[in-house]
């Protein structure tokens, strides 16, 4: 399966509106963290962890596939 077919797959089932999905995420970005030693990228990665808490926050409120929709129409 090629990477775009399984982000579509992803999208299919709903996933971007499960905040349960981003968090899993932050949490195991959080595992990778604690381990970087170099601050530039360490710095990166916490903030991709905010960003997959932000996810969740938006997709509790069902904004997330609402809006990725509303762009592709």
């Amino acid at each position: 399966m090629s990477r775009g077919n399984a982000v579509m797959t992803w999208l299919h089932f709903g996933y971007l509106n499960d905040p349960k999905q981003w968090r899993i995420r932050a949490n195991e970005a959080r595992a990778h963290a604690g381990k970087i030693t170099d601050p530039e990228a360490k710095q990166i990665l916490l903030e991709i962890i905010d960003n997959y808490e932000k996810l969740a926050t938006r997709a509790e409120k069902g904004l997330v596939w609402d809006e990725w929709r509303a762009t592709r129409s």
